[in-house]
Formats: structure tokens, sequence, C-alpha cells
């Protein structure tokens, strides 16, 4: 397992996919929005936010979040896409 803290002053620079596991965010602080598979969701302080395995995705607001991975993330587990023009 490891646990990170992000930091999201405005957005994730690129579009990504986890394609080995889910990807678990957790709220701390902040507001925005996930867009995943297409489709947006709002979020706030104390929401999780899992998005499965294999399924494009990004975020964009003012945000602190946990980045939860079981088991513990590696490089290899991730694969950057277009860019996030939002």
């Amino acid at each position: 397992m490891s646990i990170t803290l992000e930091d999201s002053y405005q957005k994730h620079d690129t579009y990504c996919t986890n394609v080995k596991k889910p990807s678990i965010y957790y709220v701390t602080e902040g507001e925005g929005k996930f867009i995943i598979n297409h489709k947006e969701y709002e979020v706030k302080k104390g929401d999780i936010v899992e998005i499965p395995a294999s399924i494009e995705f990004t975020y964009v607001g003012r945000m602190k979040l946990l980045f939860i991975s079981v088991p513990a993330y590696t490089n290899e587990d991730f694969v950057d896409g277009r860019l996030n023009e939002g």
C-alpha cells in the first residue's frame, strides 16, 4: 500500500490511465472535478473517488488529494494520455 499527498493548484497536466489497479483519491481540502471516462464529477472536501483500472481520467481544481494505491504505486502502473486542456 502507498499513500501520497497531491496538491492540485489548477489541474492535472494530462489524462492518465492506471492500467493495473483502481485509483483511489480522497479530497482533504478544496474542491474541483474529476473527469472519468468522459463524464464530469464535482468533488469537495471529504469526498472519495475510485477510478477502475484501465479507465482514462484527469482532474481540475484547487484541491489537496490523498492518492491511495493497493498494492503500492509504481511508475509502470500509469500510462499518460492526451493533454488536459480544461
